[in-house]
């Protein structure tokens, strides 16, 4: 009961969320934080807000951008299949989809003559099995060049008698028209568009089990610390965090965002130009 008491009071030390999207938002395109967003983030840290970065990276490749003392509270990996508290990190929660899910998803994909990737599971998911069909595809192959040590080719029988768990298949160098169809045919799962964050232009279709979004990662920790729902703010730049500026109270888009989406969210300045901090400061005028 003493322990119990004791998890009721940390609980209580945030009063407000604030959650961010990384490559485009947070991270300048050098993929560096500014001066002025890391002083943002350790003023809402001494006010007792949380801090949650929300990423579509892996937690590998997350922490290859954040430092071990990076000001923040907690992450959200992997488009929200995986959730960690950062210091002392720790997982606290990661989703998988079953052997004859990662099969029927793929089997979609070879159908569909995408090139894709099958992901292991937490904490290994940086490491992939790809399939090609061989037409031309450079941030395709430019993925498995950054990531090659743990990029693993994958023949059509193997696919069909793939024997693992797995995070997520990302197929990438798809359309639009790709993505409609994806999402109703595997409606039983998490469907999710992004923009590739090494060309910044490919399409790349992401396929998580159902529960898997950064809006319900997000989610997750704010019922965990019982914080308002009118206490959330949410920034992002691009279709991946859709579900995210949808489920926060306040949201806000930076100024590099597709212009689609910038018609739908309150508009800051870009991420080189610290659209982060300006966000901030706009919701505090109203949260006080």
């Amino acid at each position: 009961m003493e322990n119990e008491g004791m998890l009721d009071k940390l609980k209580q030390i945030y009063r407000a969320m604030v959650v961010t999207d990384l490559d485009g938002t947070l991270l300048c395109s050098d993929r560096l934080v500014s001066k002025r967003n890391m002083e943002v983030l350790r003023e809402l840290g001494k006010m007792g807000v949380m801090r949650i970065a929300a990423t579509g990276r892996n937690l590998y490749s997350a922490k290859k951008v954040l430092a071990e003392n990076f000001p923040v509270d907690f992450l959200v990996f992997s488009s929200g299949a995986g959730i960690a508290r950062w210091t002392p990190f720790k997982i606290l929660k990661s989703y998988f989809l079953e052997k004859r899910d990662v099969i029927r998803i793929a089997s979609f994909f070879l159908e569909r003559g995408l090139d894709f990737m099958i992901h292991e599971e937490i904490p290994d998911n940086h490491i992939f099995y790809y399939f090609s069909t061989g037409r031309e595809n450079p941030d395709f192959w430019n993925r498995i060049e950054i990531y090659g040590e743990f990029a693993n080719p994958i023949s059509k029988e193997e696919i069909v008698n793939f024997s693992k768990r797995a995070t997520e298949v990302v197929g990438i160098g798809a359309t639009p028209g790709d993505y409609r169809l994806i999402s109703e045919r595997l409606s039983p799962y998490s469907v999710i568009r992004a923009t590739s964050p090494l060309d910044l232009k490919t399409i790349w279709v992401e396929v998580f089990p159902k529960e898997v979004n950064k809006a319900t990662g997000a989610e997750y920790l704010r019922r965990m610390y019982r914080i308002p729902v009118e206490k959330v703010m949410a920034v992002g730049n691009d279709y991946n965090d859709l579900a995210l500026l949808d489920w926060a109270h306040m949201s806000f888009i930076v100024g590099n965002a597709p212009y689609e989406l910038k018609e739908r969210y309150i508009t800051v300045e870009t991420n080189d130009n610290d659209g982060f901090s300006s966000a901030v400061e706009l919701w505090l005028r109203t949260v006080g």
